[in-house]
């Protein structure tokens, strides 16, 4: 495959506004020709200066990239996945020469070589240098290019973090080269494997025994997950798997829940500590650093209180206003931290201080003013 550098024209056509898909050509040089590309910047894009966002490269973009955008979009509207920027290659035309595999020893061959370099050299260094993108980049393809999207994957540099594999059809050689990188990589990666119940023979026979043996791997640079989408066909099984793979993926980043509360966050020894190892875990994985969640920080504060341990309280406090200086958060755990371990004044000048923040749920101003009025009653202040 080449590894020299080539320039790249990216031809816009008018573009509309951040959130919907805008529609581009790039006159390539190294396939010597023109290629349609579709992009979906996040809803935040614009207003948001400071953020990077993770990649997803949709391959067979012509009927897969809406099915993904669509998903991405809803999903991060409920925070269970983060916002992204999602390119697309359209591939109608050019399928069968982008997915050309040597009979010899089945790697990218002639076309295919090109693509695959044109994917890397050309593709996302433009996008790189163009858009804010962080270093979390995930490839989805289906059929021949779920197959084709491996080759990246046996990769010593990879260019992408996850992979989403929707009922491969493997060439030969891809199912052992895949178990030896599976084992053996030191990089962490992310790889979501299906196909339908009533697929293909040719990809079933395939992909179940790869699937079997995977399962068996224990390497922990690499989280693997496979489905087999019941009562569905070779084409309906995409979207139905594709919500099932963003949320493997992003299993760690989604918001605290009641079973994870109940299962972990109440178990751990120390709440604190259990949630700023969430975000440096998200951190770490997604290549995004974020504020402490509302959501998380209350559930923290409920396990606090249950478990009575108050000194973390005011560790919660000064997450809650870093995170969330306007909120009224940080002033109320403070006030609430001076209460619990018998300080009413400074609990009172405290919850007093918390009026002119912004409320959260339950936690507002007529809250915390009564809270004031009834430990000057309880102490005669």
């Amino acid at each position: 495959m080449k590894t020299s550098s080539f320039i790249i024209l990216f031809c816009f056509l008018p573009l509309i506004c951040v959130g919907q898909t805008k529609y581009f050509t790039i006159n390539s040089q190294i396939l010597q020709e023109e290629r349609q590309v579709k992009l979906q910047l996040p809803r935040t894009y614009n207003s948001n200066q400071d953020q990077h966002y993770p990649l997803i490269v949709v391959f067979d973009a012509d009927y897969l990239f809406e099915p993904i955008a669509g998903t991405v979009d809803y999903l991060n509207y409920w925070d269970e996945i983060p916002e992204a920027i999602i390119i697309g290659i359209n591939q109608s035309k050019t399928r069968s020469d982008d997915f050309e595999i040597g009979k010899t020893r089945f790697l990218p061959k002639r076309k295919g070589a090109d693509f695959f370099d044109f994917v890397e050299i050309e593709l996302i260094q433009k996008l790189k240098e163009k858009y804010r993108i962080a270093d979390f980049k995930l490839a989805v393809g289906h059929n021949q290019s779920a197959n084709f999207i491996n080759f990246f994957l046996l990769r010593e540099s990879l260019l992408f973090n996850a992979y989403i594999s929707l009922s491969p059809i493997f060439t030969n050689k891809m199912p052992e080269r895949l178990k030896t990188a599976f084992k053996t990589k030191e990089s962490k990666v992310f790889y979501y494997l299906a196909h339908a119940q009533a697929d293909y023979e040719t990809v079933k026979k395939k992909v179940k025994p790869l699937a079997d043996s995977i399962g068996k791997i224990e390497n922990p640079n690499v989280k693997l997950s496979y489905d087999q989408i019941e009562d569905a066909t070779h084409f309906t099984m995409v979207s139905h798997s594709i919500p099932k793979a963003f949320e493997e993926i992003f299993r760690i980043y989604r918001p605290i829940t009641p079973k994870t509360y109940e299962e972990k966050l109440l178990k751990s020894e120390n709440v604190i500590e259990f949630l700023e190892e969430k975000y440096i875990k998200i951190e770490d994985l997604y290549a995004l650093e974020m504020p402490y969640r509302i959501n998380d920080i209350l559930f923290a504060a409920k396990a606090i209180k249950k478990k009575e341990k108050w000194d973390a309280l005011k560790d919660l406090s000064k997450m809650a206003k870093k995170s969330h200086p306007n909120k009224i958060l940080g002033p109320y755990y403070r006030a609430l931290y001076f209460e619990k371990i018998g300080k009413p004044k400074r609990a009172i000048k405290f919850y007093e201080s918390a009026y002119s923040y912004e409320s959260v749920g339950d936690i507002t101003d007529d809250f915390v003013l009564k809270k004031a009025n009834e430990l000057k009653e309880t102490f005669g202040y």
